[in-house]
């Protein structure tokens, strides 16, 4: 059996999102070739997925797997700073009530956008902000099961 080993680049991370999703589903989750998502994932080529295509990389590859996304792992391995709090862990029932907070406020975002039928871009990266941050409580309360 062979070993899946955690990437410690951007590259290794979108390689790895290929292998476990596909790489048709890679290309797919950010509108592009498979061709330039294969680059993506070299190490010898200066292309990289800009922000919002790491986002809806990981979150295929969250959706297919369950697991964190790892270029947002990278990421945040990477932009960790010196002395940085590491995980606590919480009460299931305040992680509980953290999530709930955060889908109030990613309804809260919607309700509002739709307010005039529509929704643009600002108020598009606003929802997608907020949930980001239920995704953040959810990874909290996975780590916490976890031990």
């Amino acid at each position: 059996m062979q070993k899946i080993r955690q990437p410690d680049s951007f590259a290794g991370a979108v390689t790895l999102i290929c292998v476990a999703i596909g790489l048709p589903a890679a290309a797919a989750a950010v509108g592009k070739s498979e061709g330039l998502v294969r680059q993506w994932g070299d190490p010898d080529v200066d292309a990289l997925p800009n922000p919002e295509q790491c986002l809806r990389l990981d979150a295929a590859y969250t959706e297919a797997t369950g697991e964190p996304g790892p270029i947002g792992m990278i990421y945040a391995e990477k932009a960790k700073q010196p002395g940085a709090e590491d995980h606590k862990p919480a009460p299931i029932h305040q992680r509980l009530c953290d999530l709930g907070k955060q889908v109030g406020d990613v309804y809260a975002a919607t309700t509002e956008a739709l307010a005039d039928g529509k929704v643009n871009s600002r108020e598009r990266a606003a929802i997608l902000r907020e949930c980001g941050d239920v995704e953040q409580v959810i990874r909290k309360i996975k780590r916490d099961l976890r031990g």
